[in-house]
């Protein structure tokens, strides 16, 4: 790992700034200026720079990147990075990537690696808002969740990393730990007290980002992992039951007194994993004030306030 977490005792933040991601910051020209420079490194490298034509052939992927942000000089950085990644793939040369990758995680990760970080656990863990917000580019993503006291987890990221190989993706794997959740269905719901979510990435538009995002969905599934709702997540209704157990039971009974055997907030996503109303047929049990009832009951102390 890159840095480790701990409570600090002093207040005062070290080296963290709300700064624009390295990748937003540069933009596509120097996305392109990166690339072009790596690409030109790699024609003079062996055993790439022993290959007959293969300058000549670096130099025609160069062109095309630099005519594709000459098309389109608002292209976002993250697309130009997809270009430049898919260029070198193009080449064969995709064992390339990792180096220039260490380069880049070895600058971003500095602070952690010299005197550290401190601020708001937030911050630390997950970054600014704004660092979130960005839009220069996007990722394909899924995050299970495992017991943390279980090896699940461990032996699932030994088969993530072993299958890693010889596909077209390029992003980061990150571990988070936490507390578990008494939430029916969450990720998180485990009988310990710790879990660990998994989330693993690929720069969106990577050519073989699908097949890779259901390699390690069905990896998750194999060592007990529990996809995020929100994330890559295929799940069908058999592997939700065998996954949530009673806990399935036990919501879909809460949701059929709420709704009854209405299909109102049914969507494709909802009837493919089984969380729908127990029967068609049933009849809502719960009930409570409507929200222009609340508002009604409301009225004579809002006259009263507003009276000069």
């Amino acid at each position: 790992m890159f840095c480790e977490t701990q409570v600090a005792h002093q207040r005062t933040d070290l080296h963290n700034e709300n700064t624009k991601p390295t990748l937003c910051a540069m933009g596509a020209n120097g996305v392109l200026a990166a690339a072009q420079a790596a690409l030109t490194l790699l024609a003079g490298t062996p055993p790439w720079a022993l290959i007959p034509l293969f300058p000549a052939v670096v130099a025609g992927e160069q062109a095309q990147l630099a005519a594709s942000l000459a098309t389109n000089p608002n292209m976002p950085a993250g697309d130009m990075l997809r270009r430049a990644l898919v260029a070198f793939g193009d080449l064969q040369a995709g064992a390339f990537i990792p180096t220039l990758s260490a380069q880049q995680f070895a600058s971003a990760y500095a602070d952690s690696r010299g005197e550290g970080k401190r601020g708001r656990s937030d911050q630390i863990i997950s970054g600014f808002k704004e660092q979130s917000l960005q839009t220069c580019y996007r990722a394909d993503s899924i995050e299970p969740a495992f017991d943390a006291h279980t090896a699940g987890y461990v032996d699932f990221l030994d088969a993530v990393i072993a299958g890693v190989a010889n596909l077209k993706q390029a992003g980061y794997i990150s571990l988070r730990w936490s507390a578990t959740s008494m939430a029916t269905l969450s990720m998180h719901n485990f009988p310990s007290q710790n879990a660990v979510a998994i989330e693993v990435t690929s720069l969106k538009g990577l050519p073989d980002n699908q097949s890779w995002m259901t390699t390690v969905e069905s990896l998750a599934l194999i060592h007990a992992g529990r996809p995020h709702w929100g994330q890559e997540n295929h799940l069908n209704a058999q592997q939700v039951s065998q996954m949530f157990g009673s806990n399935l039971t036990v919501w879909r009974t809460a949701l059929t007194a709420l709704v009854g055997g209405s299909t109102t907030f049914s969507t494709t996503h909802t009837t493919q994993r089984g969380l729908e109303p127990l029967s068609q047929s049933a009849v809502p049990t719960l009930f409570g004030q409507k929200a222009g009832d609340i508002v009604a009951s409301l009225e004579p102390a809002r006259s009263l306030l507003m009276t000069p």
